[in-house]
């Protein structure tokens, strides 16, 4: 199970590490086995870990102005004192990359909306010794009971979806999505994991907005979703979500000529798994949602349930 334990979660609250999160707004607190990850503009920051009376970090020697390819270890103190250089530095860096800079800023709309009806509990997840199941962008979980769990793979603008590599990225993300059911991932794996974390974030918060004690108050089945933001034309009469068409529908599919584009993949998702926005379709059926938003504008303070998608 991801959990934290409550000798780690006691010592952190004491740390000088959690005054830097609780002061910083922009950061995401991710639940690993027994550590934690500070993430920014979906980028981690540093993993967190304790041992010996003291805290470690592990953050990308990139991102301290250092060259190296593996993780360089540094002191807690080291963290907090260098933060404003580090978020510059990914700044820099997120410029590059719209998709995480839009995932995070998706994540904070929504759970700063009390009114929302979801809750974001983790991002970029990996269950542990992930053979088949990919990772996740964002997880969100139903504040009602039984709680639905949302499994997120979100998308920016019209570079989404150009070429053939990203088709082919789009229909391993839906093959991610259907092993999760039928290799059994969520009821062996996934349930235990989401519980860890919140029974975690509860420890580390007593107002945290989920509490689940057990896998009982979890619903049966994730819901699965695709989110595109910045569904707008790229200047070719063609938005994102008729680029998705061309790569879920084959040919002959009247949905593909609803979409008004060519089919941009030669290995359809449909080839594969059927119409999967379908949803009598028995191997998996998934949910897209798109949105004109675009970053520094986004308007979405719901992840699953805001009126302003359009599916």
């Amino acid at each position: 199970m991801r959990q934290l334990n409550e000798s780690f979660v006691e010592k952190f609250k004491k740390n000088k590490l959690f005054e830097l999160y609780n002061k910083n707004a922009e950061l995401f607190l991710g639940v690993r086995d027994g550590t934690i990850n500070f993430y920014y503009q979906g980028a981690s920051v540093c993993k967190i870990s304790y041992s010996r009376g003291l805290f470690t970090c592990l953050i990308s020697p990139k991102y301290l102005s250092e060259k190296g390819s593996s993780q360089k270890k540094i002191s807690d103190e080291e963290i907090c004192k260098r933060y404003k250089s580090i978020v510059s530095i990914i700044n820099d860096y997120s410029k590059r990359n719209e998709e995480k800079k839009a995932q995070q800023e998706l994540i904070y709309k929504n759970n700063a909306n009390d009114t929302s009806n979801w809750y974001c509990v983790d991002m970029e997840y990996v269950r542990k010794g992930n053979a088949k199941g990919g990772r996740a962008d964002i997880i969100a979980v139903s504040k009602n009971k039984p709680h639905r769990i949302a499994i997120i793979e979100l998308k920016y603008g019209s570079s989404a979806y150009g070429g053939s590599k990203n088709g082919s990225s789009i229909l391993k993300h839906v093959d991610d999505f259907h092993n999760i059911i039928h290799e059994g991932a969520f009821e062996k794996y996934i349930k235990k994991d989401i519980v860890g974390i919140v029974k975690s974030m509860n420890l580390l918060f007593p107002n945290y907005p989920i509490k689940i004690c057990n896998e009982n108050e979890i619903a049966d089945h994730p819901d699965f979703y695709f989110i595109t933001l910045n569904n707008n034309d790229d200047g070719k009469h063609s938005t994102p979500k008729m680029s998705m068409g061309g790569y879920l529908f084959n040919k002959s599919n009247p949905k593909n000529v609803e979409y008004r584009t060519k089919c941009t993949s030669n290995k359809t998702v449909e080839s594969k798994f059927g119409d999967i926005t379908d949803p009598s379709n028995a191997k998996i059926y998934v949910n897209f949602l798109f949105s004109k938003d675009i970053i520094n504008h986004i308007k979405i303070k719901d992840i699953i349930d805001d009126i302003s998608y359009k599916e």
